[in-house]
């Protein structure tokens, strides 16, 4: 059994975890929201009062048609994108230049005289320093109303009435009388290039149709001119038949040529289907060819020859028999080159016939081209008349529109004379009475956003960069291994004064080491103690057949491994089972300091000596606990380690004792750990919470399995369970204590045992 379910069932969304995490940096939180919220006090105090003033308008989104004057467009899929467009319009330069001209360059001086510190102003200088008197060019004063009307620009707000045509035009100003001015100034300089803009686009329409209705005039006259010379001229019907009869004599003579390559085709044909049919040997063709005829002349006289020959000679004779031979190969070598002179002609025929096929598809096609045209060319002078006739139409038609599109332009020209716009003021600008802006609310809403946006990227890096273990989750994630006890951290211990002696630092961590590793012993009611008594159980029910060897190790020192070696063992003894702990940290040993033991023979006396290691088995005042220390430090602990006596005094001492506990060094540090975890029944993979990293058990737990090494499970030690997490309004961990009641009691000191027993 467990201290934790499982991880996949933890790992769900839960409010308290990020709840805990608040707690945990709630200093940090705590001190950007203090400094936050006082910056945006300190930003409030330091900007002046703004004050707005505003102008509603109707705009119309059913816009006339550039072309056509009483032909309106229906915006509706497009209104927010025409509202849009107006909206840029509104804050454009050529706007406020129109503003700036209509107040005047000596408005603005007057205004920033004024000021002591301006806002949306051009700074035309200091007011103390004199002005020059000169006569300015035109050019210079276009630049000086260009920087004005850019420092106006910011200071306009547009905002759309919601499920309305209305619009609401603000500005911003640190002068109340100034922001009415320049917001009832704005809107009519929108007005005013709006209605400029829209003459400018009729005119140029209107100019552009005037073109195009003189270019249409010009191309209907020249059409009739064609009409009437095609009509008067008969001379092209009688054109159109020469061509026709022209075009028939082609047609006759494509026949022919179909008939000559029709004819070609079926003889060569024939004469492939009737080489196809005859054998290599059969072939006239072949058996015609001059190579053939000689090397058949010579098998004749060699057979001739033979025939002579066998009046004299037996047939087997060596001359018979070569001859022979001879003869054979000849007539082999004939039927090879027959056959391959009846396979060239049967290829040869072949293309023939496909060139005389394809030719004739050709002739076939050309045929029927020809035909085509001369229907075409019957066609082509009706067509070239009627289409005459249908472009005269057309072109007399759009002038006809165009001319009518010309007066609607020339009453739309006359709009600007009378001032007509689709923008209609609704409610002029008044006096603001109030300021507008800051408000404290925003800027302290604003700064507490802020800093806590920054707060919460802050933890959020701090946690993601810690790659300590500070749960259980946590380390059944990185080592896929189940936890078998999470040790609670013990408190209340006299941790003695910082030193920087080095001698009284060791004996201070040597005096801590042996009191909370006797602290199962001398404090059994205690949480701590009932820890290990859940880890006890839970290796004692393990699907292990036999977990009387078991090895506690760490990846790096520090990480509790020797008091939770100690602290295991006091429980295993606690059940009257003899129990050995053996110190096979042969680099620094530790057990016979917390036991205020002798270490001068031990195990490696035993391993070195080939005595047996029961000799140098020691008691404690711990009942059925013994301690094996580690004896004299050698030069060669890995070698020892790895030897055949480590493996014999193991089992001498498992025949002799219930449960050995065996406390070595860590796995990152040295190998020992990874020899001794071949040789133990189950090897306990020790943990320190926020202190050890997920890459150094990562390291750990990579190095066990090159050596086919599977923990039986993970110790996590030294949780602060005040601080664990929350579920659903409660906190768990060991609030409780264990009595006497449940059968824990402090062990009497006067019974001696023996270790050999």
């Amino acid at each position: 059994m467990q201290d934790n379910q499982p991880f996949d069932q933890q790992a769900d969304f839960n409010i308290f975890h990020y709840i805990g995490l608040l707690r945990k940096h709630f200093f940090l939180t705590l001190s950007l929201l203090i400094l936050g919220l006082g910056l945006a006090y300190l930003a409030w105090l330091v900007k002046p009062p703004l004050y707005k003033s505003s102008v509603l308008i109707k705009m119309n989104h059913l816009s006339m048609d550039v072309i056509g004057f009483t032909e309106k467009l229906q915006w509706n899929p497009y209104r927010e994108e025409y509202f849009k467009t107006e909206f840029r319009i509104i804050k454009s330069l050529p706007v406020a230049e129109e503003v700036a001209r209509t107040l005047g360059v000596k408005y603005f001086r007057e205004q920033e005289q004024e000021d002591a510190q301006p806002k949306n102003l051009l700074d035309l200088g200091t007011v103390n320093e004199p002005r020059e008197k000169t006569q300015k060019t035109k050019e210079d004063q276009a630049k000086e109303i260009t920087k004005i009307a850019s420092n106006l620009i910011g200071g306009v707000e547009i905002k759309e009435v919601k499920d309305t045509n209305l619009v609401r035009i603000s500005y911003t100003d640190t002068n109340p009388e100034r922001a009415m001015i320049l917001a009832n100034t704005w809107v009519k300089a929108y007005i005013a290039h709006s209605l400029n803009m829209t003459y400018d686009k009729n005119l140029e329409a209107y100019n552009f149709l005037e073109e195009k209705s003189n270019e249409y005039r010009q191309r209907i006259m020249e059409l009739y001119s064609q009409l009437g010379e095609q009509q008067k001229n008969s001379e092209d019907l009688i054109v159109g038949r020469a061509k026709s009869a022209v075009e028939e004599q082609a047609l006759v003579k494509l026949n022919e040529e179909i008939a000559v390559a029709n004819r070609s085709f079926i003889e060569k044909r024939n004469n492939l289907q009737a080489l196809q049919a005859s054998t290599p040997s059969q072939a006239i063709e072949v058996n015609q060819n001059v190579a053939i005829k000689d090397l058949s002349s010579q098998i004749s006289r060699k057979k001739l020859e033979y025939e002579a020959n066998l009046s004299k000679y037996k047939p087997q004779l060596p001359k018979m028999v070569a001859l022979n031979a001879e003869i054979k190969s000849m007539e082999k070598r004939l039927a090879n080159e027959q056959k391959k002179l009846y396979n060239r002609l049967i290829q040869s025929i072949s293309k023939d016939v496909q060139d005389r096929k394809n030719e004739l598809a050709y002739l076939e096609a050309q045929r029927k081209k020809q035909n085509q045209k001369i229907v075409l060319a019957d066609l082509k002078t009706k067509e070239q008349n009627a289409s005459l006739d249908s472009k005269i139409q057309v072109l007399e038609q759009n002038s006809l529109v165009i001319d009518k599109r010309k007066e609607y332009l020339e009453l739309a020209l006359g709009l600007k004379e009378i001032g007509r716009t689709d923008k209609v003021i609704v409610e002029h600008a008044r006096l603001p009475h109030s300021p507008y802006a800051p408000s404290l609310k925003r800027h302290l809403f604003s700064g507490f956003i802020i800093a806590a946006g920054l707060a919460g990227l802050l933890i959020f890096l701090i946690e993601i960069t810690d790659r300590k273990i500070h749960n259980t989750e946590v380390l059944e994630m990185v080592t896929v291994l189940p936890t078998l006890a999470t040790i609670p951290k013990v408190s209340g211990f006299n941790k003695g004064k910082i030193t920087k002696n080095k001698v009284k630092q060791k004996a201070m961590a040597t005096k801590l080491r042996q009191e909370i590793g006797l602290l199962t012993h001398l404090k059994p009611n205690d949480a701590f103690s009932e820890s290990y008594r859940h880890l006890r159980t839970n290796i004692q029910l393990s699907k292990t057949t036999d977990n009387k060897v078991l090895l506690l190790s760490s990846a790096l020192s520090g990480e509790g491994k020797t008091v939770s070696s100690l602290n295991l063992a006091i429980s295993f003894a606690q059940l009257e089972k003899k129990t050995l702990i053996i110190d096979c940290d042969l680099r620094r040993p530790k057990l016979h300091k917390i036991f205020n033991l002798p270490n001068a023979k031990g195990l490696v006396t035993s391993l070195v000596k080939g005595k047996s290691p029961i000799d140098f088995i020691q008691s404690t005042k711990i009942p059925h606990l013994f301690l094996l220390s580690s004896g004299p430090l050698p030069p060669n602990p890995a070698e020892l380690v790895a030897s055949q006596k480590m493996r014999e005094v193991l089992t001498e001492l498992k025949a002799n004792f219930d449960f050995i506990i065996i406390d070595t060094a860590p796995l990152l540090a040295v190998t020992d750990a990874s020899i001794l975890g071949n040789i133990v029944d189950s090897l306990i993979f020790v943990t320190k919470a926020s202190a050890t990293s997920r890459d150094e058990v990562a390291r750990a737990l990579h190095m066990l399995s090159q050596n086919k090494i599977k923990p039986l499970g993970t110790l996590f030690n030294d949780y602060d369970f005040t601080k664990g997490k929350k579920y659903y309004g409660y906190k768990y961990g060991y609030r409780y204590k264990y009595g006497y009641g449940y059968g824990y009691v402090p062990y009497s000191y006067n019974t001696p045992d023996d270790p050999t027993g």
